[in-house]
């Protein structure tokens, strides 16, 4: 069983390194990135840098999806935390 994260600042770090992580792995720009996911470069730039309160489920799905995993994937400790 995976560990859970200390508060929800972790969560929220992890989250922002899985997606530059995975954003940069594909060659993304911030705005290739938020038309793909229909999302403002703004609030995605938020959320890489570990800003991510106010994102909502439907927004992390479209997220996800754009980066071609799963929204497990995104907030995992597998994916990229260090």
């Amino acid at each position: 069983m995976p560990a859970r994260a200390r508060d929800p600042s972790d969560l929220l770090r992890r989250l922002g390194r899985n997606v530059r992580r995975l954003r940069l792995s594909l060659g993304l720009s911030i705005d290739d990135l938020a038309f793909l996911s229909d999302l403002d470069p703004e609030r995605l730039l938020a959320v890489e840098g570990g800003d991510g309160a106010e994102l909502d489920l439907a927004a992390l799905v479209r997220l996800a999806w754009a980066l071609g995993v799963d929204a497990e994937d995104l907030i995992g400790r597998h994916s990229g935390a260090s």
